[in-house]
């Protein structure tokens, strides 16, 4: 049963394709090799008994689960500890709590809550860093390499894929790729990082009829949009003759799009340039119409 239920909690966690008859059969097959080793290594010293018994299991693990790599490897290793801790502290509290009229029985049944609330504690750390790392392992599939092209400049950033970002250009009639002002610096002009500059500090919320005619002049558009704290907000925008979202190394996207330019940081650790439309990988299905 012990067996059962440790890997049972190692499926849960790392495994969860493995279906639950294999797991009834590891199980089986774990207590059928306990028997046997307990069997043939009577005579043996408790050393020679003890590495025997530990390569067993490993190998057992290894063999079920078919860990191939060394980091799945220690992670599994690590929970498969955890448990076993926190199923011997359980099975010591449950032994004393049967032999409770002794005279030891009270100071064994103390230290075995002790080792009960050890493993435990073990355990949540344990389980609270395995959340941090799903959390980590899920923004890291949303993180993309970009280029981008524009009058004959080109850059080359780390953008962040966000299903929040409903902006969209009336110009264009698709998302717009939201990048920061220091990275736009590297694909504008200085005229047009002047305009930028100007637009970025204009507190009034309605557009004047000469920011409308700088788009059609110097191709510098007006993006409005509303957010959390702001209502009718500006944001001026350029368009890019070429995006080029790519995950290792393979292209994923290669269109034309609208770059809104913002003057506040993407994410809290600054650590993208450019935040990716919600629409951005279903481009290639529709007409481009830039």
């Amino acid at each position: 049963m012990a067996d059962y239920i440790i890997l049972f909690f190692i499926k849960r966690d790392l495994f969860p394709e493995k279906k639950q008859s294999q797991i009834i059969k590891a199980a089986a097959i774990f207590s059928m090799t306990y028997v046997i080793w307990e069997w043939t290594t009577t005579g043996m010293s408790p050393v020679t008994r003890e590495i025997l018994k530990w390569c067993s299991i490993l190998a057992l693990i290894c063999r079920f689960f078919k860990i191939t790599s060394v980091s799945l490897f220690r992670k599994t290793i690590t929970v498969f500890l955890c448990y076993l801790f926190l199923m011997g502290g359980s099975v010591t509290f449950f032994l004393t709590c049967i032999q409770i009229d002794q005279v030891k029985a009270i100071k064994e049944a103390y230290k075995a809550i002790a080792v009960l609330f050890l493993s435990s504690g073990i355990l949540l750390a344990y389980k609270r860093k395995q959340k941090q790392e799903k959390r980590e392992e899920e923004a890291r599939k949303n993180i993309y390499d970009i280029q981008i092209s524009r009058k004959g400049k080109t850059i080359t950033c780390r953008g962040f894929y966000d299903s929040g970002n409903l902006l969209t250009s009336r110009i264009t009639g698709q998302g717009v790729c939201i990048i920061t002002q220091e990275k736009a610096r590297e694909i504008l002009m200085p005229k047009e990082q002047q305009e930028v500059k100007k637009i970025l500090t204009d507190s009034s919320e309605s557009l004047s009829w000469r920011m409308w005619a700088k788009q059609f002049q110097e191709g510098m558009y007006i993006l409005q949009y509303s957010s959390v704290g702001k209502k009718n907000a500006k944001m001026p925008g350029v368009i890019a003759e070429q995006i080029v979202v790519l995950k290792n190394e393979e292209v994923l996207v290669k269109t034309k799009g609208m770059l809104g330019i913002s003057q506040e940081k993407l994410v809290e650790q600054n650590t993208f340039s450019i935040l990716l439309p919600a629409d951005i990988f279903e481009r290639e299905k529709n007409r481009n119409i830039i």
